[in-house]
């Protein structure tokens, strides 16, 4: 069995409170880092990314009371991170990976403060055959 290698990036979003964003980012189960950016409006925005997964997310007991009764249950860091994003903001998690080319697959996950909507590669190639009425060809082997 091969393993699975990818690279995955969120975009750049505002967050309520930084100091608990760098927390949730610390509990990812994934070699992942924090990104700076100040955009033109002044406005300073964060973004995680890294060689490594970022889906999994686990919060341990030893956190303070207050940061784990909100993060504590939590698996997903999509979920984490939209309890961080700031009311009007939206934020994007990229990922595409391969194990040693048998398949090579990406998606993208949207969350909004009310909402979470994921969006995988290959479903989405499988829909638009379907909508052109065209075979769906072997994406792996």
């Amino acid at each position: 069995m091969a393993d699975y290698l990818c690279v995955s990036r969120t975009s750049y979003f505002r967050v309520k409170d930084e100091e608990e964003f760098r927390k949730v980012v610390g509990c990812i189960l994934g070699d992942v880092d924090v990104w700076e950016q100040t955009g033109d409006d002044g406005v300073k925005r964060l973004a995680i990314g890294g060689y490594d997964i970022m889906t999994a997310f686990e919060c341990g007991e030893d956190e303070d009371p207050e940061f784990y009764e909100k993060f504590g249950g939590i698996t997903e860091t999509a979920k984490a991170i939209q309890l961080c994003l700031t009311d009007d903001e939206v934020a994007f998690i990229f990922e595409a990976g391969h194990e040693k080319l048998r398949y090579v697959c990406g998606w993208a996950c949207m969350i909004t403060p009310k909402d979470i909507q994921y969006m995988d590669l290959h479903q989405w190639a499988i829909e638009k055959c379907e909508q052109l009425g065209l075979p769906v060809p072997q994406m792996d082997y």
